[in-house]
């Protein structure tokens, strides 16, 4: 579960990457960030690209207000905002199959992960 990390704008695609590292087939990834019924944020691209890729379903979704019962002012990030729930299934088997091979990045971060995933868990049969 995720709340208030999407939205913050310093993140990119690999935060989604590592969402889905850290669930089995079947699990829910469930993040809730803000919206807009106007625009799109960053994250609606990568969201619509795991989708149609079949990395994971989109299971239930949910918008609603933050801050709206603040009795005062509404004043800078304390402002009623419009935000939604996302509710994903993964869906895909072994994520490496949807690593391009020339991206590097993703390559990196993925092997360093699954080698310090390995490392973990030898240590702990030992």
């Amino acid at each position: 579960m995720c709340s208030g990390l999407i939205n913050n704008n310093h993140m990119d695609y690999l935060l989604f990457e590592e969402m889905l590292l850290s669930v089995k087939k079947g699990g829910h990834i469930v993040f809730a960030s803000r919206y807009s019924f106007m625009g799109t944020y960053w994250y609606d691209k990568i969201i619509k690209e795991m989708h149609d890729n079949g990395r994971w379903k989109l299971v239930a979704t949910d918008t609603f207000f933050k801050y709206d019962k603040i009795n005062q002012v509404s004043i800078g990030r304390f402002s009623k905002t419009p935000s939604k729930v996302f509710v994903f299934q993964k869906t895909q088997e072994e994520i490496y199959t949807f690593v391009n091979r020339y991206d590097f990045k993703v390559k990196a971060f993925l092997l360093n992960k699954f080698n310090n995933d390995q490392e973990e868990e030898t240590s702990n049969e030992q």
